[in-house]
Protein backbone atom coordinates (compact mmCIF):
# COMPACT_ATOMS: atom_id res chain seq x y z
CA UNK A 1 0.00 0.00 0.00
CA UNK A 2 2.85 2.31 0.61
CA UNK A 3 4.44 1.74 -2.76
CA UNK A 4 1.06 2.17 -4.37
CA UNK A 5 0.51 5.23 -2.72
CA UNK A 6 4.34 6.54 -3.38
CA UNK A 7 4.12 5.56 -7.00
CA UNK A 8 0.36 7.26 -7.78
CA UNK A 9 1.95 10.10 -5.90
CA UNK A 10 5.55 10.50 -8.00
CA UNK A 11 3.68 9.73 -11.47
CA UNK A 12 0.68 12.07 -10.75
CA UNK A 13 2.40 14.97 -13.42
CA UNK A 14 2.85 12.25 -15.85
CA UNK A 15 0.95 11.98 -19.38
CA UNK A 16 -2.46 10.17 -19.03
CA UNK A 17 -1.20 7.45 -20.70
CA UNK A 18 2.00 6.53 -18.49
CA UNK A 19 2.58 3.00 -18.39
CA UNK A 20 3.78 3.06 -14.92
CA UNK A 21 0.83 4.79 -13.50
CA UNK A 22 -1.46 2.54 -15.63
CA UNK A 23 -0.25 -0.53 -14.10
CA UNK A 24 -0.38 0.72 -10.89
CA UNK A 25 -3.80 1.71 -11.09
CA UNK A 26 -4.57 -1.54 -12.79
CA UNK A 27 -2.69 -4.69 -10.17
CA UNK A 28 -2.96 -1.77 -7.32
CA UNK A 29 -6.61 -1.92 -8.07
CA UNK A 30 -6.81 -5.60 -8.08
CA UNK A 31 -5.04 -5.46 -4.57
CA UNK A 32 -7.33 -2.85 -2.69
CA UNK A 33 -10.96 -4.34 -4.05
CA UNK A 34 -9.33 -7.92 -2.72
CA UNK A 35 -8.64 -6.72 0.33
CA UNK A 36 -11.62 -4.96 1.01
CA UNK A 37 -13.58 -8.03 -0.30
CA UNK A 38 -11.73 -10.09 2.47
CA UNK A 39 -12.22 -7.68 5.40
CA UNK A 40 -16.15 -7.46 5.35
CA UNK A 41 -16.78 -11.04 3.85
CA UNK A 42 -18.59 -12.86 6.08
CA UNK A 43 -19.79 -16.62 6.43
CA UNK A 44 -17.23 -19.28 5.06
CA UNK A 45 -13.37 -18.10 4.78
CA UNK A 46 -10.58 -20.32 4.03
CA UNK A 47 -6.83 -18.88 5.03
CA UNK A 48 -5.66 -20.03 1.20
CA UNK A 49 -8.59 -17.27 -0.29
CA UNK A 50 -5.71 -15.34 0.49
CA UNK A 51 -3.88 -16.76 -2.47
CA UNK A 52 -5.99 -14.03 -4.76
CA UNK A 53 -3.99 -11.49 -3.35
CA UNK A 54 -0.75 -12.99 -4.37
CA UNK A 55 -0.79 -11.23 -8.13
CA UNK A 56 -1.77 -7.77 -6.64
CA UNK A 57 0.85 -7.22 -4.35
CA UNK A 58 3.78 -8.73 -6.50
CA UNK A 59 2.93 -6.59 -9.09
CA UNK A 60 2.27 -3.77 -7.32
CA UNK A 61 5.38 -4.33 -5.44
CA UNK A 62 7.52 -4.76 -8.11
CA UNK A 63 6.30 -1.62 -9.85
CA UNK A 64 6.90 0.70 -6.86
CA UNK A 65 10.13 -0.99 -5.35
CA UNK A 66 11.66 -1.22 -8.65
CA UNK A 67 10.88 2.66 -9.88
CA UNK A 68 11.78 3.94 -5.93
CA UNK A 69 15.31 2.44 -6.55
CA UNK A 70 15.68 3.97 -9.76
CA UNK A 71 14.79 7.33 -8.71
CA UNK A 72 16.68 6.89 -4.85
CA UNK A 73 18.67 10.04 -5.91
CA UNK A 74 15.73 11.73 -4.40
CA UNK A 75 15.47 11.57 -0.94
CA UNK A 76 12.16 10.93 -0.60
CA UNK A 77 12.05 8.32 -3.06
CA UNK A 78 14.50 6.80 -0.69
CA UNK A 79 12.94 7.39 1.88
CA UNK A 80 9.69 5.83 1.20
CA UNK A 81 11.57 2.68 0.40
CA UNK A 82 13.61 2.76 3.31
CA UNK A 83 10.05 2.51 5.21
CA UNK A 84 9.03 -0.01 2.77
CA UNK A 85 11.55 -2.40 3.41
CA UNK A 86 11.69 -1.71 7.25
CA UNK A 87 7.87 -2.59 7.91
CA UNK A 88 8.12 -5.68 5.56
CA UNK A 89 11.63 -6.99 7.42
CA UNK A 90 9.65 -5.99 11.04
CA UNK A 91 6.27 -7.91 9.80
CA UNK A 92 8.43 -10.84 8.36
CA UNK A 93 10.16 -11.30 12.21
CA UNK A 94 6.88 -10.96 13.65
CA UNK A 95 5.49 -13.68 11.60
CA UNK A 96 8.47 -15.87 11.72
CA UNK A 97 8.43 -15.39 15.49
CA UNK A 98 5.17 -17.68 15.40
CA UNK A 99 6.97 -20.70 14.68
CA UNK A 100 10.08 -19.84 17.34
CA UNK A 101 11.20 -23.82 16.83
CA UNK A 102 11.61 -23.80 13.26
CA UNK A 103 15.13 -22.54 12.05
CA UNK A 104 15.26 -19.48 14.70
CA UNK A 105 17.94 -17.99 13.62
CA UNK A 106 16.24 -16.91 9.98
CA UNK A 107 14.04 -13.80 11.85
CA UNK A 108 17.21 -12.41 13.24
CA UNK A 109 19.41 -12.64 9.80
CA UNK A 110 16.11 -11.21 8.65
CA UNK A 111 16.21 -8.04 10.36
CA UNK A 112 19.65 -7.48 10.89
CA UNK A 113 19.65 -7.55 6.55
CA UNK A 114 17.13 -4.94 6.65
CA UNK A 115 18.36 -2.70 9.16
CA UNK A 116 21.45 -2.30 7.20
CA UNK A 117 19.53 -1.57 4.37
CA UNK A 118 17.54 0.59 5.54
CA UNK A 119 20.31 2.78 7.32
CA UNK A 120 22.01 2.58 3.83
CA UNK A 121 19.11 3.58 1.69
CA UNK A 122 18.59 6.71 4.81
CA UNK A 123 22.19 7.62 4.53
CA UNK A 124 22.90 7.29 1.07
CA UNK A 125 25.44 4.47 0.70
CA UNK A 126 23.50 3.15 -1.83
CA UNK A 127 25.60 6.61 -4.08
CA UNK A 128 28.61 4.75 -4.08
CA UNK A 129 29.48 2.67 -6.86
CA UNK A 130 30.63 -0.24 -4.51
CA UNK A 131 27.87 -0.19 -2.24
CA UNK A 132 25.03 -0.11 -4.19
CA UNK A 133 24.99 -3.60 -5.02
CA UNK A 134 25.14 -4.58 -1.30
CA UNK A 135 22.60 -2.48 -0.27
CA UNK A 136 20.46 -4.03 -2.82
CA UNK A 137 21.02 -7.54 -1.59
CA UNK A 138 20.57 -6.62 2.08
CA UNK A 139 17.69 -5.54 0.73
CA UNK A 140 15.75 -8.32 -0.79
CA UNK A 141 17.34 -10.24 1.87
CA UNK A 142 15.65 -8.09 4.29
CA UNK A 143 12.32 -8.42 2.23
CA UNK A 144 12.02 -11.32 0.79
CA UNK A 145 14.17 -14.07 3.51
CA UNK A 146 10.66 -14.76 5.89
CA UNK A 147 8.25 -15.57 2.35
CA UNK A 148 11.09 -17.68 0.68
CA UNK A 149 11.97 -19.47 3.99
CA UNK A 150 8.18 -20.58 4.25
CA UNK A 151 8.07 -21.39 -0.09
CA UNK A 152 10.51 -23.55 1.05
CA UNK A 153 9.23 -25.10 3.97
CA UNK A 154 5.47 -25.51 2.36
CA UNK A 155 7.00 -27.58 -1.02
CA UNK A 156 9.49 -29.46 1.52
CA UNK A 157 6.23 -31.28 3.24
CA UNK A 158 3.97 -33.59 2.32
CA UNK A 159 0.44 -32.86 2.37
CA UNK A 160 -3.43 -33.80 1.73
CA UNK A 161 -6.65 -32.44 2.13
CA UNK A 162 -8.66 -29.63 1.07
CA UNK A 163 -7.58 -26.88 2.98
CA UNK A 164 -4.07 -26.18 2.88
CA UNK A 165 -2.08 -23.76 4.30
CA UNK A 166 1.94 -22.26 3.83
CA UNK A 167 4.75 -22.52 6.08
CA UNK A 168 6.55 -24.95 8.70
CA UNK A 169 4.13 -27.26 10.64
CA UNK A 170 3.50 -26.59 14.09
CA UNK A 171 2.34 -27.64 16.85
CA UNK A 172 -1.07 -27.18 16.82
CA UNK A 173 -1.20 -29.45 13.56
CA UNK A 174 -2.09 -26.61 11.43
CA UNK A 175 0.77 -27.26 8.58
CA UNK A 176 0.57 -27.28 5.02
CA UNK A 177 -2.32 -29.76 3.86
CA UNK A 178 -5.10 -29.29 6.93
CA UNK A 179 -4.21 -32.89 8.03
CA UNK A 180 -4.66 -36.18 6.31
CA UNK A 181 -8.22 -36.28 4.77
CA UNK A 182 -8.43 -37.76 1.24
CA UNK A 183 -10.01 -35.17 -1.21
CA UNK A 184 -13.13 -33.98 -0.58
CA UNK A 185 -13.24 -35.46 3.36
CA UNK A 186 -13.20 -38.90 2.29
CA UNK A 187 -11.95 -41.92 -0.53
CA UNK A 188 -14.56 -42.43 -3.10
CA UNK A 189 -15.56 -46.27 -2.95
CA UNK A 190 -13.75 -48.23 -5.97
CA UNK A 191 -16.52 -50.29 -6.79
CA UNK A 192 -18.40 -46.83 -7.80
CA UNK A 193 -15.37 -46.07 -9.63
CA UNK A 194 -15.13 -49.31 -11.56
CA UNK A 195 -18.89 -48.81 -12.56
CA UNK A 196 -18.34 -44.96 -13.45
CA UNK A 197 -15.24 -45.47 -15.74
CA UNK A 198 -17.28 -48.28 -17.77
CA UNK A 199 -20.21 -45.07 -18.82
CA UNK A 200 -20.28 -43.16 -22.47
CA UNK A 201 -22.88 -40.90 -21.16
CA UNK A 202 -21.98 -36.89 -21.74
CA UNK A 203 -21.83 -36.92 -17.25
CA UNK A 204 -21.12 -40.49 -15.91
CA UNK A 205 -22.92 -39.28 -13.00
CA UNK A 206 -24.74 -36.90 -10.76
CA UNK A 207 -24.24 -36.19 -6.93
CA UNK A 208 -24.83 -33.65 -4.59
CA UNK A 209 -22.39 -30.87 -3.73
CA UNK A 210 -18.92 -30.25 -5.47
CA UNK A 211 -16.24 -31.60 -3.32
CA UNK A 212 -17.64 -34.83 -3.37
CA UNK A 213 -18.21 -35.23 -6.85
CA UNK A 214 -15.25 -33.74 -7.98
CA UNK A 215 -13.48 -36.84 -6.31
CA UNK A 216 -15.27 -39.12 -8.38
CA UNK A 217 -14.66 -37.56 -10.93
CA UNK A 218 -10.76 -37.38 -10.54
CA UNK A 219 -11.17 -40.96 -9.34
CA UNK A 220 -12.90 -42.23 -12.41
CA UNK A 221 -11.89 -39.99 -14.89
CA UNK A 222 -15.22 -39.19 -16.40
CA UNK A 223 -17.32 -36.19 -16.13
CA UNK A 224 -19.75 -35.66 -13.08
CA UNK A 225 -22.47 -33.23 -12.83
CA UNK A 226 -22.06 -31.64 -9.11
CA UNK A 227 -25.93 -30.56 -8.37
CA UNK A 228 -25.69 -27.50 -6.56
CA UNK A 229 -22.48 -26.30 -6.52
CA UNK A 230 -19.81 -26.56 -3.65
CA UNK A 231 -22.42 -26.82 -0.59
CA UNK A 232 -24.84 -28.98 -2.64
CA UNK A 233 -27.55 -25.64 -2.28
CA UNK A 234 -27.14 -23.97 -5.05
CA UNK A 235 -30.29 -24.09 -7.68
CA UNK A 236 -28.18 -25.25 -10.63
CA UNK A 237 -29.72 -27.22 -12.07
CA UNK A 238 -33.41 -27.09 -11.61
CA UNK A 239 -35.28 -29.41 -11.23
CA UNK A 240 -36.47 -29.19 -14.89
CA UNK A 241 -33.09 -29.14 -15.95
CA UNK A 242 -32.12 -32.39 -14.40
CA UNK A 243 -35.04 -33.81 -15.98
CA UNK A 244 -34.27 -33.11 -19.35
CA UNK A 245 -30.70 -34.33 -18.99
CA UNK A 246 -32.49 -37.73 -18.02
CA UNK A 247 -34.65 -37.72 -20.92
CA UNK A 248 -31.67 -36.66 -22.95
CA UNK A 249 -29.72 -39.64 -21.39
CA UNK A 250 -27.13 -37.42 -20.58
CA UNK A 251 -26.72 -38.65 -17.07
CA UNK A 252 -25.81 -42.31 -16.36
CA UNK A 253 -26.54 -42.92 -12.40
CA UNK A 254 -27.18 -40.69 -9.55
CA UNK A 255 -24.68 -41.35 -6.49
CA UNK A 256 -26.19 -40.79 -3.09
CA UNK A 257 -24.59 -39.46 -0.20
CA UNK A 258 -23.64 -36.07 -1.29
CA UNK A 259 -23.21 -33.09 0.50
CA UNK A 260 -26.45 -33.21 2.61
CA UNK A 261 -24.84 -31.77 5.88
CA UNK A 262 -24.50 -28.67 3.81
CA UNK A 263 -27.35 -28.38 1.99
CA UNK A 264 -27.87 -31.17 -0.23
CA UNK A 265 -30.82 -32.33 1.38
CA UNK A 266 -32.65 -29.46 0.90
CA UNK A 267 -33.72 -26.84 -1.65
CA UNK A 268 -32.81 -27.96 -5.28
CA UNK A 269 -30.76 -30.50 -5.00
CA UNK A 270 -33.36 -32.31 -2.36
CA UNK A 271 -35.82 -31.81 -4.69
CA UNK A 272 -33.70 -33.85 -7.50
CA UNK A 273 -33.13 -36.11 -5.15
CA UNK A 274 -36.76 -37.12 -4.21
CA UNK A 275 -37.30 -37.22 -7.32
CA UNK A 276 -34.55 -39.46 -8.17
CA UNK A 277 -36.08 -41.58 -4.99
CA UNK A 278 -39.51 -41.61 -6.41
CA UNK A 279 -38.94 -42.65 -10.13
CA UNK A 280 -35.67 -45.02 -10.07
CA UNK A 281 -34.78 -47.93 -8.23
CA UNK A 282 -31.51 -47.80 -5.13
CA UNK A 283 -28.70 -50.43 -5.75
CA UNK A 284 -25.71 -50.80 -3.38
CA UNK A 285 -22.55 -50.76 -5.15
CA UNK A 286 -20.14 -51.29 -2.78
CA UNK A 287 -21.05 -49.21 0.08
CA UNK A 288 -22.74 -46.78 -1.75
CA UNK A 289 -26.47 -46.26 -2.62
CA UNK A 290 -26.62 -45.57 -6.49
CA UNK A 291 -29.75 -44.93 -9.05
CA UNK A 292 -29.36 -45.79 -12.70
CA UNK A 293 -31.46 -43.46 -14.65
CA UNK A 294 -32.01 -45.07 -17.39
CA UNK A 295 -34.00 -47.45 -15.76
CA UNK A 296 -37.11 -46.31 -14.72
CA UNK A 297 -39.62 -47.62 -11.89
CA UNK A 298 -42.33 -45.60 -12.93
Amino acid sequence: MLGLAAGLWFTRRAPRTDRTRAALLLWGGWLVVTALVFSYMSGIIHPYYTVALAPGIAATLGISARELWRGRANFAARAVLAVMLAVTAVWGFVLLARTPDWQPWLRYTLLVAGAAAVAGLLFGADRFRRLGPVVAVLGLCGALLGTASFTFATAATAHAGGTPSSGPAVASGRGFGGGPRGFGGGQADTAVIDLLKSTTTKWAAAQSGAMQSAGLALASGRPVLAIGGFSGSDPAPTLQQFRQYVADGDIRYYVAGGRGGFGGGRGTAGEIQAWVEQNFAPVTVGGTTVYDLTKSVV
